[in-house]
């Protein structure tokens, strides 16, 4: 499996596509509470990862370490 591209030199980048899938299809709601219990990560981290936005690299690659 790939990592998607960095944007620029920046050091953000989008959930790789295949972890934000199974993000959405393992969510239990979409309040801070319980995206951070569930996944570590904000309301606002989660909208980003939802509409494929680019977020931290090191958040992207925590998130993807935990969920494979």
């Amino acid at each position: 499996m790939t990592t998607p591209a960095r944007t620029a030199s920046t050091g953000l980048r989008p959930v790789e596509p295949s972890i934000a899938d199974r993000m959405r299809r393992d969510l239990r709601g979409e309040t801070d509470e319980t995206l951070t219990e569930q996944f570590g990560i904000s309301y606002n981290t989660w909208r980003k990862i939802r509409s494929g936005q680019a977020i931290r690299e090191s958040l992207a690659a925590r998130i993807e370490d935990r969920l494979r």
